[in-house]
């Protein structure tokens, strides 16, 4: 789905009905803002958009209320073209169309590039469309630099950690991420590290890729997930230290192998699956206590 301008009308009124009361589920949150005296609130399926917003994270249900994204929820009640283009950059940065990349290079934009259907349901966006689709980009490349830079303080803190505790600890993933999984360390036997690495309020759910469950089948009592999560203050923090770990703590290979999807003669998934954490038996990470206090990640470049 591409933000046209009924799209984004639709997300206009869905993000309306979220902030106005407590929805407490998907049906009754589509239901008020259906209700709403516009003529957009009939011309829209609003049933699509709330599933494709739930679909890419900007909205979910939580603790019994719908909730939008913080960036949905702090536009203006009004919905002016300012606003309705503020929500097509929202939805296209949650929802990267696949011609992004090569339509958009060198300051410039390249229609050609673009499915003339496709480009025909953004023409509304008229002179904004360039500088939106451009920023969306940036804003794409920018998010992919924070993650691997996450990814890097985690693993970084692991291997310190276990060295830390005499262990022989190597980060595999500096030579490739097919091992499917990061860290390795030998104490007094082998641990394979699969290392996850978020913010409080972003610790809620992470990706696996099959070849790193494929790999948690084929060593099941050597591979480990361990989830790093970090206090907010480690992003823009000067340098990360230990102060900033809020708690690191660990899943067995059987306990995750449990809850991924499983191939049947009907479906199969390829690259990654999404896995909420918070019914996942955790257990601590042995050497929780072990952060050596000495241990710095320095700041992302770029990050204020």
């Amino acid at each position: 789905m591409l933000p046209t301008r009924g799209t984004c009308h639709g997300i206009f009124l869905l993000t309306h009905s979220a902030r106005s009361g407590c929805r407490r589920s998907i049906e009754a949150w589509v239901a008020f803002a259906k209700g709403m005296p516009t003529v957009m609130a009939a011309a829209v399926n609003l049933e699509i958009v709330a599933s494709v917003l739930c679909a890419s994270g900007l909205a979910a249900v939580k603790d019994n209320r719908v909730i939008v994204a913080p960036s949905l929820a702090a536009l203006e009640p009004v919905a002016s073209d300012e606003v309705l283009m503020a929500i097509a950059a929202i939805f296209l940065a949650a929802n990267p169309p696949p011609w992004l990349h090569a339509s958009v290079g060198s300051g410039r934009f390249y229609p050609e590039y673009v499915p003339t259907s496709e480009l025909s349901s953004l023409r509304w966006l008229e002179d904004a469309l360039e500088p939106l689709l451009a920023g969306v980009k940036r804003e794409g490349e920018t998010e992919n630099a924070f993650k691997i830079w996450l990814g890097a303080l985690g693993e970084s803190l692991i291997i310190s950690t276990e060295r830390g505790a005499g262990a022989v600890a190597r980060q595999v993933s500096l030579i490739s991420d097919q091992f499917g999984y990061d860290v390795e360390s030998l104490r007094q036997r082998r641990y394979r590290f699969e290392v996850k690495t978020s913010i409080i309020g972003s610790d809620g759910r992470f990706y696996i890729t099959r070849n790193e469950v494929n790999t948690a089948k084929k060593n099941p009592e050597e591979w480990f997930l361990v989830q790093v999560v970090l206090k907010p203050e480690a992003v823009t923090a000067s340098s990360v230290t230990p102060e900033h770990v809020h708690l690191i703590r660990q899943l067995s290979s059987g306990s995750l192998v449990a809850v991924v999807p499983v191939d049947s003669e009907y479906s199969r998934w390829i690259e990654s699956a999404e896995v909420s954490t918070e019914t996942l038996p955790w257990m601590s990470y042995e050497l929780a206590a072990c952060i050596p206090h000495q241990w710095r990640f320095k700041r992302m470049a770029g990050r204020t």
